[in-house]
């Protein structure tokens, strides 16, 4: 027996921060976010032997040893009530640190596998949380609440982070023509700086614990309840205008998560006809999204070139997780 899978990753344009615990658990968060193209793929064949998993980006291989430490992915499987073997391959189209929630994309792959070997039905919301759990209590990563749910759900979401660890996904249906403008005004750009996410958000954490600046966070969340209301709207303006607010908000509650590089990035895009521009993910590294005219982007392509930056070709996709 043997399956195979893939599973997209996200872009968040509204909300990031208000999922991070324990904001959530306090007061509830939400964001929008929709699943790319670009994912991360995984195979496990269970016609085997031993334990195995193996990282085709690195060619690296571990074979699982009770006695010895191994992959941390092994703690995972192990937390099946179902003993098995089995070999695990998995591929990711771009590295972890992207700001893409690939991190959370893969574990909500593996949650899946092993729903499937249990022989459980394919339930989202089952896989999604848990991911979640495999990834923040058994990998013990820093993260919020959202990549999960965005990869195994796919599409263009309003997620919303309540209290409990419930988490709820509303589809979002715009019209074709925001649709069609969505992608068109889009530029996806590398900064060529991959980050380390989990010490950005341990920070996020620390500022929150001490009290400080939570009412921009209230700020973020109201301003994705109006964002969501943009899209029912088809208001694909203020939609795109609005991100600005946004980043402004982020990087007031916490400063780390931009650098003078990024805000350089930023400004070039911005002198070179972009109306809006956010970096992806907890920050400080990763994907730059730029909204701008189509006949623009070569422009400001050509700019940011000069400082190691490259464009992502990618198209915003309705499909999410899928195993056969």
């Amino acid at each position: 027996m043997n399956f195979f899978g893939k599973s997209p990753f996200r872009i968040s344009f509204y909300g990031g921060g208000t999922d991070i615990e324990p904001y959530p658990s306090e007061y509830e968060g939400c964001c929008i976010s929709h699943s790319i193209n670009i994912g991360c793929f995984a195979s496990i064949d269970l016609n085997v032997d031993k334990k195995i998993i193996e990282n085709l980006n690195f060619k690296t291989k571990y074979i699982f040893e009770n006695n010895k430490k191994n992959d941390n992915l092994f703690k995972i499987f192990n937390l099946s009530k179902k003993n098995f073997n089995y070999h695990l391959k998995y591929f990711f189209e771009l590295n972890t640190g992207s700001g893409l929630g690939s991190s959370g994309s893969f574990i909500s792959l593996l949650s899946s596998f092993i729903n499937k070997i249990e022989g459980k039905s394919f339930s989202k919301y089952r896989i999604a949380n848990k991911a979640f759990f495999y990834e923040k209590k058994i990998l013990e990563t820093s993260g919020g609440r959202q990549d999960e749910f965005a990869s195994v759900f796919g599409g263009f979401n309003f997620i919303q982070f309540k209290k409990k660890n419930i988490t709820t996904v509303k589809k979002l249906k715009p019209s074709f023509k925001f649709k069609k403008e969505l992608q068109k005004k889009s530029l996806l750009i590398f900064t060529g700086m991959n980050r380390d996410g989990s010490k950005i958000i341990d920070n996020h954490i620390k500022i929150y614990n001490k009290n400080q600046n939570i009412k921009l966070l209230h700020e973020i969340k109201n301003l994705t309840l109006e964002a969501k209301n943009y899209v029912k709207n088809n208001d694909i303006e203020n939609f795109i205008l609005k991100i600005n607010k946004y980043w402004d908000l982020k990087k007031e509650f916490n400063p780390n998560v931009t650098n003078n590089k990024i805000d350089k990035f930023i400004d070039i895009a911005k002198e070179n006809g972009a109306y809006s521009a956010k970096l992806l993910g907890a920050g400080n590294g990763g994907h730059l999204l730029i909204f701008c005219e189509e006949n623009e982007k070569k422009k400001i392509i050509k700019k940011l070139e000069k400082y190691g930056c490259s464009a992502r070709d990618f198209y915003y996709q309705e499909s999410g997780l899928n195993i056969s």
